[in-house]
């Protein structure tokens, strides 16, 4: 079986689903403590999802700060607040997927189920191809946004390079744009500049992986209820099919039937026809 399946392909089985079945997805969330089938109050989820809510919160209050701070200065302000626009969105979705986490997680168990329970080869094929689409769409998500995150991670670090070897005075910054003078602390002292970093960097990957996961489970819920529709449609055809050519036969048989009758009736009433010419001529002879 290749990456996009055939339709001759054979069925999968219920382990082959359940490891197929929004694996991207439930990669990114599960990182973070979002994903709905685990158990929110546990040891292994709770603390992870209390702390990518808050660094990116943290986050995106300190952007959003600096952006207020420099608005006389256009380039910088926005340099500031659209990647804080971005991750705002994704605690607006991190909440949301909160508050409908049993229904989400129910939505996508019975998109499961549908899919475990119907052996056709005709759903399989379409069910797997609609999670193998889905799939490659949250790569591309989680990769190209992870490749933007790393750039603002990295470009002062490179920055800091080129000036140490060119000899010129090194000057530290953050990866994103932050308020310096909202801290209680000085952040580009050591080494709480290295810790402070580490954690702006951070709320870039926490809003790639949160943004992956959940437009993820997204495109894979409306790739699977196109899927059914498909189907259906099929289906329906087979049916109508079967139907036309039921008619068809009926209307053969029925013509059949109608031209017997008909030969048979008109055979008969030749017979007595003769008869009865038969007899008013010897009427007329005696």
């Amino acid at each position: 079986m290749g990456f996009l399946p055939s339709p001759t392909d054979k069925p999968l089985d219920e382990q082959e689903i359940e490891k197929e079945y929004l694996r991207v997805p439930r990669f990114a969330l599960r990182v973070l403590g979002y994903w709905p089938h685990d158990k929110l109050l546990s040891l292994r989820v709770l603390p992870f999802t209390i702390l990518s809510l808050t660094i990116l919160a943290l986050g995106v209050a300190a952007e959003v700060s600096f952006s207020y701070t420099h608005v006389n200065n256009l380039p910088l302000a926005l340099d500031a607040l659209c990647p804080a626009l971005t991750k705002g969105v994704t605690i607006v979705k991190f909440i949301m997927l909160l508050l409908t986490r049993s229904e989400v997680a129910k939505m996508l168990n019975d998109i499961k189920q549908k899919w475990i329970k119907d052996k056709s080869p005709e759903s399989s094929y379409e069910n797997l191809r609609a999670t193998r689409v889905a799939m490659v769409a949250a790569m591309i998500l989680i990769c190209f946004s992870n490749t933007a995150s790393t750039g603002y991670s990295l470009r002062p670090l490179g920055t800091m390079v080129r000036q140490y070897y060119t000899g010129k005075e090194i000057v530290r910054a953050m990866p994103f744009k932050s308020a310096s003078n909202r801290y209680p602390f000085d952040e580009y002292a050591d080494p709480i500049y290295a810790f402070t970093y580490i954690f702006i960097s951070s709320t870039g990957t926490i809003c790639c992986f949160g943004l992956a996961g959940m437009d993820g489970i997204f495109v894979a819920i409306c790739l699977h209820i196109s899927a059914e529709f498909r189907i259906l449609k099929r289906n329906f055809d087979q049916l109508t099919q079967d139907q036309q050519t039921g008619l068809s036969m009926c209307s053969v048989l029925g013509f059949f039937i109608f031209a017997n009758f008909f030969f048979f009736n008109q055979s008969r009433m030749r017979e007595r026809f003769n008869i009865r010419k038969r007899k008013m001529k010897n009427s007329t002879r005696n």
